[in-house]
């Protein structure tokens, strides 16, 4: 777990870190306790490398195939 805290960290981790903290402090000052929670998903997120923030939430296009190289046969049926 400590090693998960120290090691992985990309930008999009440190931007989900601070974007929670900035969201869960000022929150926190307005008394907004909506936004509070916000702010705890996105720390959360950030600190421990959870969802989005580790880069899990990517998926890769589909490759797309060439219909012009796919040969088809066709036979009449009776």
């Amino acid at each position: 777990m400590i090693e998960k805290l120290k090691t992985g960290w990309t930008i999009q981790r440190a931007l989900f870190t601070g974007i929670g903290g900035y969201v869960l402090w000022d929150s926190f000052q307005h008394k907004e306790w909506l936004g509070v929670f916000l702010g705890i998903y996105f720390l959360y997120m950030g600190i421990f490398a959870k969802g989005c923030a580790s880069g899990t939430c990517y998926t890769a296009p589909k490759e797309e195939v060439e219909t012009s190289s796919i040969e088809v046969e066709w036979e009449e049926v009776k």
